[in-house]
């Protein structure tokens, strides 16, 4: 699908997914798109948008992130990867709604004003998702640590393997002008895994704490000032070393 060449998406709830016959799919016009990112199963577009309202004659604007898959085989393992993480509880895309062609998927943008995002994907040309912001502080960083390991606990309960470039990162403005705060989110589920077949819950921890260390890594790396990434870097070293 060429998104350039498309004005309109038709979407499917998420839920409704597994009932297509009863799905209540929504019109939603593409204003206009830009291609932001390439990546290994499809090509990546930010959009504009109007959707209109269910029970009223308004539109609203909006703007979305659509990723145009390369096969319907891809489009169908990357949505059954996204309701796998929300059935297990996992921090991921509000909206994330195929198209009627089963080829792309509409997702939120989660860059928007006072916010940014960043991919931890280092071979991503993408400007939006890897927001090269040098920061010196991240004023919530030792929470951030605890919440991303109890994350990773949650999904090796559910044998859930979750690859370091499947980490995004939200970046918030805070009063300190050289300070952020963060969160983060699966922002690639393509890449997940379920390993319910074989590995036992203690050794997809290992494999999930060594990834979620990859990950933060990279994300230091990326996004910290020298020399205040090497304090960031040991305290995530003793923190996972504890």
């Amino acid at each position: 699908m060429n998104l350039e060449h498309r004005n309109e998406i038709v979407t499917d709830d998420i839920l409704s997914y597994k009932k297509t016959d009863k799905s209540k799919g929504k019109a939603v016009k593409i204003l206009r798109s830009k291609k932001i990112s390439e990546g290994c199963f499809g090509d990546i577009f930010r959009v504009k948008s109007e959707i209109s309202a269910e029970k009223s004659q308004k539109v609203k604007k909006r703007s979305f992130v659509v990723k145009s898959f390369d096969s319907l085989m891809d489009a169908k393992n990357a949505l059954e990867k996204l309701i796998l993480l929300r059935e297990a509880g996992l921090k991921t895309y509000p909206t994330y709604r195929l198209d009627d062609d089963k080829k792309s998927i509409l997702m939120t943008n989660l860059s928007k004003k006072g916010q940014r995002v960043i991919s931890t994907n280092t071979d991503s040309k993408d400007s939006q998702l890897i927001y090269r912001h040098q920061i010196s502080e991240i004023e919530n960083f030792d929470d951030l640590l605890k919440k991303m390991l109890e994350h990773a606990e949650m999904a090796s309960k559910k044998k859930i393997f979750l690859p370091n470039d499947s980490y995004f990162f939200s970046l918030y403005k805070t009063t300190n002008p050289s300070a952020k705060k963060m969160d983060f989110f699966i922002g690639d589920p393509d890449s997940v895994i379920s390993k319910k077949e074989w590995d036992s819950e203690e050794e997809i921890l290992d494999l999930n704490k060594y990834s979620l260390y990859s990950a933060l890594s990279t994300m230091i790396n990326t996004v910290i000032l020298p020399p205040h990434c090497l304090d960031y870097l040991e305290k995530v070293r003793l923190f996972f070393n504890r």
